[in-house]
């Protein structure tokens, strides 16, 4: 029986001839840890490929994963954010009280609009929406799109070559048309496309 071995190399990054040894193992019969790993590596292909078309059916926006994808970026997130956790960062993240000249530049004006709060000009991004797309997430449905985000912006990273925190104030005009060429929508129709994700 042929094993088809690229999923498992792509989303893993493990060696194919490292699979092809592991399942020579599953083979033989002989219960060890290397055929339950195969096993359960493959299993979970499967669980996230039934969850990614659980959420294509939710209707998530395009302009809802820019604004996770972009509110993990500058989160500096390597992890899912616990979901207990997500709404309140992210509301923090998207209300904006200065007015720099980060702000004016078109990749920030993306993110936040200007709009007036309680009698005072403010940028807020649309956050609301999201929130609700999170809350209408099963636990297992909101881990899998994060991760796949947190997948796409590990790749967003390195053509970056960002290492620490970044931050829009005080980022200069060459940094923030990086950011606005990376992050645009053409490039995340992309790589959403790739991982599976509609939008």
């Amino acid at each position: 029986m042929r094993i088809a071995y690229k999923p498992l190399v792509d989303r893993y990054n493990i060696p194919r001839p490292t699979l092809i040894e592991w399942q020579k193992k599953a083979e033989d019969k002989t219960p060890n840890w290397r055929t339950k790993h195969l096993q359960y590596l493959r299993e979970q292909l499967e669980i996230e490929e039934e969850t990614i078309s659980e959420i294509n059916q939710k209707g998530i926006l395009l302009e809802e994963y820019f604004l996770w994808v972009t509110f993990l970026f500058f989160e500096h997130a390597k992890y899912p954010l616990p979901k207990s956790t997500f709404a309140q960062k992210l509301r923090k993240f998207s209300f904006v009280v200065q007015f720099g000249v980060e702000y004016q530049h078109p990749y920030a004006k993306r993110i936040w609009l200007e709009t007036e709060v309680d009698g005072r000009m403010q940028r807020v991004a649309p956050y609301v929406s999201l929130v609700e797309v999170s809350e209408r997430l099963t636990a297992a449905q909101y881990y899998c799109v994060q991760s796949i985000l947190l997948r796409i912006l590990d790749g967003m990273r390195r053509k970056l070559n960002i290492t620490s925190k970044p931050a829009l104030l005080g980022s200069t005009w060459q940094e923030l048309h990086a950011y606005d060429k990376t992050f645009s929508l053409e490039a995340l129709k992309k790589e959403l496309s790739v991982q599976g994700l509609s939008f």
